[in-house]
């Protein structure tokens, strides 16, 4: 039996057909309290009957009292109802409501009979009207695809929630999902499948949701969550929502294996926190669907929040124990450390350092990559303008700072960058945007205005890993950029005199020197890395061979042992690495490895 009749069965009294109905009235009055009774069919395989007991005592009165001489000695199977069907175990409730329009009287109870034809109770209308009206209720509150709460339903639990922000409940988070990839999933494989991921989504969803938070399901591959926050959670509430976010975030792309691979989908995630009863649905829902959107146009399967602030950025870096620590770059002719690259660093549980991968993928699908590179630009003008009073002129000329590929659209960039460097007093010259070869031509190309408006306020422009792809060659003339950066393998390769590279090695060197570029050396490990460097005529170099990227507060030392001339000539770094010179016999210097737990150069 379903589960909307399950419940609604009434065990009642049997009795043979013959039974005579002196008998039945004895009972109805003494004994029998149900509102009917089932007569069995005198037919092979026949429908029960019914007795209404109400009809039945009125009927044994009759007119003066003589329906009981007219009724008694007779059999009651003459005053069964039998024109209405039995109901099927297995029947569903709509099913059960159509019985009853058999049924000209209306008001005869429905027999209920097992697989075998055999009575097992009755169902009163007024009992089925009411599940009914309980199923329409409950379908009017939930998606029928998926079971999440229905558009209408979740919005008014979430404006119930709301009002209780401040008696009770902290702040209320909302997240908006938007799938990535339902459109194509349908196009490729069927809507059935479509249906599938749906299902799947909610499924997967709910598993990583708090038993109070409410998810609904808005309209196509839309789904949003409520979760409620306490009074303790709410100074950490926009963390507390991110990590929502990135859970929703991983629970949409993980692997349903009962879907096939081309059926699923990553999602985009908008999020908004309410702090105040005041705060209506619509405004919370429409701040997040604006912040799933932002996620949606930053490539989709990532998390933005609505509202978020650089202090808010801070507290998320130092919550996952970010650090920025700077390698040097050196000249090559006198061994000067004339710049430095801030380069971003995590602190693992057990103290070693992780490189930035995770962290960067992490702020990506936060939709927090420009802000967290606004975090790096601010700690490294505030580490640059340290070093200038403590050295003078004998500090860093430059800092390189990694402009990462999702921070190029964005319509905020110059505007961040340039109150950052601004609000630190650092002088805008002082600070280089290196800008990947791997964010490709297209992103470039696209972002120039800004990059040009960058250049036009003194920021200094470089183009990192050049040689990484070569792409970037044809139209590096169109770009503001003042500084090359040569990608290792580029290095590594002419250095290894491989044509192709030395080729292009001299090529990029004729194109540095007719556009006025300075070109930097990335990766020097090997006396051979630096020795093809200075044959191609580069001036500038950096890698382990010089130093590993170091914190803040071992730069200085690090700019004062470069300073020092040692007796060789040669000049030193902390931990006996040598800048310039060479060996008896016109060998370069081996470099000393860095430990095992230092990590690679490049970001």
């Amino acid at each position: 039996m379903g589960p909307a009749l399950r419940g609604l069965v009434e065990p009642v009294t049997v009795v043979a057909a013959s039974t005579t109905c002196g008998e039945v009235e004895r009972s109805f009055r003494n004994r029998w309290t149900s509102s009917s009774i089932i007569v069995t069919s005198q037919q092979p395989d026949g429908d029960p009957g019914i007795v209404s007991r109400s009809r039945f005592l009125a009927t044994m009165a009759g007119h003066r009292g003589y329906g009981r001489l007219q009724w008694d000695s007779r059999p009651i199977g003459e005053l069964a109802y039998w024109k209405l069907p039995a109901l099927p175990a297995t029947a569903t409730l709509p099913q059960a409501v159509g019985l009853l329009g058999i049924d000209r009287d209306g008001d005869h109870d429905l027999v209920v009979v097992d697989d075998q034809h055999a009575p097992l109770g009755i169902i009163r209308p007024v009992r089925l009207m009411q599940a009914l009206a309980d199923l329409a209720v409950q379908q009017a509150a939930t998606d029928g695809l998926t079971g999440g709460a229905s558009r209408s339903h979740f919005v008014g639990l979430l404006a119930a929630r709301l009002t209780e922000v401040g008696s009770g409940i902290g702040a209320v988070v909302v997240a908006f999902l938007d799938l990535d990839r339902l459109k194509a999933v349908n196009d490729a494989l069927g809507h059935s499948w479509g249906d599938a991921l749906l299902r799947s989504v909610v499924h997967r969803i709910g598993a990583r949701l708090r038993p109070t938070d409410v998810l609904g399901r808005l309209g196509g591959d839309e789904f949003a969550v409520v979760r409620c926050l306490t009074d303790d959670e709410v100074p950490d509430a926009d963390r507390l929502a991110l990590q929502l976010g990135e859970d929703l975030c991983a629970a949409v792309a993980s692997e349903d294996l009962r879907l096939p691979t081309a059926a699923h989908s990553t999602a985009s995630v908008g999020l908004a926190v309410a702090l105040s009863a005041e705060t209506s649905s619509d405004a919370v829902l429409h701040a997040a669907d604006q912040a799933m959107y932002a996620a949606k146009v930053a490539g989709g399967n990532r998390v933005c929040l609505a509202g978020a602030e650089v202090p808010q950025t801070r507290a998320w870096a130092e919550g996952r124990r970010l650090e920025v620590h700077y390698q040097p770059i050196v000249d090559l002719q006198g061994g000067r450390i004339v710049a430095v690259e801030a380069l971003l660093r995590r602190r693992g549980a057990d103290g070693g350092l992780d490189g930035p991968a995770a962290t960067l993928e992490e702020a990506a699908r936060a939709g927090m990559t420009l802000d967290l590179d606004r975090w790096v630009l601010e700690t490294a003008c505030r580490d640059m303008v340290a070093w200038r009073g403590l050295m003078g002129e004998t500090a860093p000329g430059a800092v390189h700072v990694n402009l990462a590929a999702d921070s190029l659209p964005h319509p905020d960039l110059v505007s961040t960058v340039l109150t950052t460097i601004d609000a630190s007093g650092l002088p805008r010259g002082c600070v280089r945007l290196e800008l990947s070869e791997h964010a490709g031509v297209v992103d470039l190309t696209r972002a120039l205005g800004r990059l040009n408006e960058l250049a036009m306020a003194g920021v200094r422009i470089a183009l990192d890993d050049l040689g990484a792809t070569l792409d970037t060659l044809r139209v590096l003339s169109r770009l503001p950029i003042e500084t090359i950066k040569l990608d290792r393998s580029l290095v590594v390769g002419a250095g290894a005199r491989e044509p192709v590279d030395t080729e292009v090695l001299s090529l990029v060197m004729r194109l540095s020197r007719r556009f006025g570029m300075e070109v930097v050396g990335e990766g020097v490990e090997e006396p051979l890395d630096e020795m093809t460097l200075r044959c191609a005529g580069v001036g500038l170099a950096q890698g382990f061979r010089y130093s590993h990227a170091l914190p803040a507060d071992e730069v200085v030392a690090a700019i004062q042992a470069a300073a020092t001339v040692a007796p060789t000539g040669r000049r030193a770094l902390p931990g006996g690495t040598l800048l310039g010179g060479e060996l008896p016999g016109g060998a370069l210097p081996e470099a000393r490895r860095p430990p095992a737990t230092v990590l690679p150069l490049h970001p």
